[in-house]
């Protein structure tokens, strides 16, 4: 895999978008206990796992798209030509 390191701002702040949420899905795993209902915390256990998979490919692909400027919607009329 080859780590690209232009666009630097966005690929940080990417980064920074995955931490995020790594951290919310560790606290929805960690957090509550014996304190609520058992229905509560599987949902908060389902949301933890999901958080985390999606910080995992955030920072993950901020870090190994080459084209960062392709990951967003073109402009209609862009996307228009290329028909």
């Amino acid at each position: 895999m080859h780590v690209y390191r232009d666009h630097l701002v966005i690929r940080v702040l990417g980064t920074v978008l995955g931490t995020g949420f790594l951290l919310i899905g560790l606290y929805a795993l960690l957090s509550g206990g014996d304190a609520i209902s058992a229905a509560a915390s599987e949902r908060a256990a389902a949301f933890g796992i999901t958080a985390i998979i999606a910080g995992v490919a955030a920072i993950i692909s901020s870090w190994a798209e080459p084209r960062l400027n392709e990951v967003w919607c073109a402009h209609p009329r862009r996307w228009l030509r290329h028909r």
